[in-house]
């Protein structure tokens, strides 16, 4: 596989003050935590690793450090990979950077949970992204089985596919 690389999968919960979409997700979902993330390893500065996400309205990189003032981390899942997988998500996570949080794709998660949907409805472009659709196009990118379309996938699909399966 050649030179070896670390990236975190991780799930945590908001801790501002009255985090309502926080709890909302975690009422629904039955889980500890409301969002899942990536960690880039930064071998220039590895004290300083990345956070890329899906959240503050768009996609994002944040230092890790002020990642914790606003989250408290769950659990988080360290998966090894090549330089050249590394390169390629940091690739694309630099392609995505600023583009819209999803939030009617939530809505139609929701709604596709309800009326057991097999396509997000309120999906009109392929320009909005959510924390779990993010977790799973870098999953299924590694390898890992992906059960649904990563538009429908929720913080809780995430977690299964990584503690369950891997191809």
């Amino acid at each position: 596989m050649g030179p070896v690389r670390k990236l975190v999968v991780g799930f945590s919960k908001s801790t501002k003050v009255l985090p309502v979409f926080s709890w909302a997700i975690r009422l629904w979902e039955k889980t500890e935590y409301s969002h899942c993330y990536t960690q880039f390893e930064n071998r220039r500065h590895p004290e300083l690793p990345l956070i890329y996400q899906a959240s503050h309205d768009m996609m994002n990189f944040m230092s890790r450090s002020v990642f914790l003032t606003q989250n408290a981390v769950i659990e988080e899942f360290t998966i090894e990979i090549s330089d050249e997988a590394y390169d390629r998500l940091m690739y694309k996570a630099i392609q995505l950077v600023g583009k819209p949080y999803g939030v009617k794709q939530i809505a139609g998660i929701v709604l596709s949970q309800l009326l057991g949907l097999d396509k997000n409805p309120f999906l009109t472009d392929k320009d909005t992204y959510t924390c779990s659709e993010w977790c799973g196009i870098v999953l299924k990118e590694l390898g890992y089985v992906i059960p649904k379309d990563p538009n429908l996938l929720t913080p809780a699909d995430v977690y299964k596919v990584l503690r369950w399966t891997k191809s």
